[in-house]
């Protein structure tokens, strides 16, 4: 096994190779043609009078696009809060979404402030809004259409001043298709939509991506590991990554665990006996 050391991955080159641009887009690694196009699209939609829907895969990026947007805009001081529409429970979230007064339903022991309040003046993300109940949905369009709420219970309207950002993994053009998403929704919603790219998509990025993390990690987990061996980095750019970018980070921080100190990382940490262990 290669155990030769070199000086540790320097921050300096991890930003040469970010995209550049506003802050809030710096942090965002590769030079592929597919990062550049999405990332130009999602300069554009800063500070943008619409909703923005993020579609890409699973582990693509797309909070991590969401909060470039919100931290280069005009409301980067106020709120950025994410739900995840498939993760709260169907009774739930609709009264997440708008709020709810004391007493209303049972167990309803207080006033609840709805997502929409919580992120006022600033940025509400909307991840897997495909995931949305009808009942969801049905909020979801009349607040982005009337730009107001009414909290379950309430008497009067909550007016609105929140960037709306929704994400999907699904193409939601088959979704309203198959009757399980509303077609005036979709039409609300994909006003102004942007790609996010799968990591099949930008291979030419995967090397700037693992030294990326691995300059992140060894930093997080107080290790020092001096790189990655050469046939290492030509497996990382040869493998499938149905996880994405979410995957690979994972594999470079189990890579960073089971490394020796000061050692150049191999395919056995990164793939474990797959790849061979003599490299």
């Amino acid at each position: 096994m290669n155990t030769q050391q070199v000086p540790p991955f320097s921050h300096e080159v991890a930003k040469c190779n970010a995209v550049g641009g506003p802050e809030g887009f710096q942090a965002i690694v590769g030079q592929s043609e597919a990062i550049r196009r999405a990332v130009d699209l999602a300069q554009r939609a800063v500070n943008a009078p619409t909703v923005v829907l993020l579609e890409g895969p699973t582990g693509s990026g797309k909070e991590f696009l969401a909060r470039a947007i919100h931290s280069a805009g005009s409301r980067r001081a106020k709120p950025f809060v994410a739900v995840n529409c498939g993760s709260i429970c169907a009774t739930l979230l609709p009264s997440q979404l708008v709020g709810h007064r004391k007493g209303t339903f049972a167990g309803a022991s207080r006033d609840h402030k709805a997502l929409f309040e919580a992120a006022s003046g600033g940025t509400l993300f909307l991840d897997e809004v495909a995931e949305a109940t009808p009942a969801c949905q049905a909020q979801l369009l009349c607040a982005l259409d009337e730009r107001e709420i009414r909290p379950l219970g309430a008497s009067h309207a909550v007016r609105l001043d929140v960037c709306v950002i929704a994400a999907t993994d699904r193409k939601l053009t088959e979704e309203v298709a198959q009757g399980r998403f509303r077609a005036d929704l979709y039409f609300r919603l994909s006003v102004f939509e942007i790609r996010v790219p799968s990591l099949s998509e930008r291979r030419t990025d995967i090397s700037l991506l693992a030294e990326h993390f691995l300059q992140k990690h060894t930093a997080g987990l107080d290790r020092r590991v001096g790189g990655f061996v050469p046939q290492a980095l030509e497996a990382l750019a040869c493998h499938d990554y149905p996880g994405n970018v979410r995957q690979l980070e994972h594999m470079i921080v189990r890579a960073i665990i089971l490394s020796e100190e000061g050692a150049l990382i191999t395919t056995r940490q990164l793939f474990g006996d797959r790849r061979g262990a003599e490299q």
